[in-house]
């Protein structure tokens, strides 16, 4: 330590040593940096994309154990397998008084006026609106017809009054019917609904 001047009976401080200045950091280029980011960047798109993958799997294999589209399947092809759906379906569409709805008769699509069956070879389809109504070209090979009769008195749709909810039934009986058709019988395009 310095020692006090004394001047004229004042004491005065001598001069303090220069302090030398804390040794700075070695100064960090932007290239340090950069390789910084790119390290934290990188292990971030790393966790990313675990995650994503991660997501994928889980999901996967849920949608591999989900339960079948149904308990129940026919065990026929072709016309014989759509004669198995109508069985199926029929029975489980029942009035009030818990008689069936309708009867379903699955068969290849024909008309039979009289004693005669007739092919039907053409379908007309009304387009929505604004949309052009269709011919559509159909065939043994890749249509089905259901005919539903209902089973009061001479065949009218059921028996009793005929009724919007009753008519909106018979239409959800032939969705089902449709629903049935185009997973479990192989080739068909077209499933007609005679009412």
């Amino acid at each position: 330590m310095a020692t006090d001047v004394i001047q004229d009976g004042s004491v005065v401080p001598a001069p303090a040593a220069p302090v030398a200045p804390p040794p700075s950091e070695p100064r960090r280029t932007p290239r340090l940096y950069r390789r910084r980011f790119l390290l934290v960047y990188t292990l971030l798109g790393a966790a990313l994309g675990g995650a994503a993958a991660g997501i994928v799997l889980a999901l996967g294999a849920d949608i591999g154990a989900s339960t079948p589209w149904s308990t129940w399947r026919p065990t026929a092809s072709g016309i014989s397998a759509a004669r198995q759906i109508a069985e199926h379906v029929a029975p489980r569409y029942r009035l009030p008084n818990g008689k069936q709805l309708v009867d379903v008769i699955a068969k290849a699509p024909s008309v039979s006026p009289g004693n005669q069956t007739i092919p039907v070879r053409y379908v007309a389809v009304r387009g929505s609106k604004g949309h052009q109504d269709e011919i559509v070209d159909v065939s043994a090979s890749n249509s089905v017809m259901f005919s539903l009769c209902g089973l009061g008195p001479s065949c009218s749709i059921a028996t009793g009054t005929p009724s919007v909810a009753r008519g909106r039934l018979v239409r959800r009986e032939i969705l089902e019917l449709a629903l049935y058709t185009f997973k479990y019988v192989g080739g068909i395009e077209h499933v007609i609904a005679f009412m």
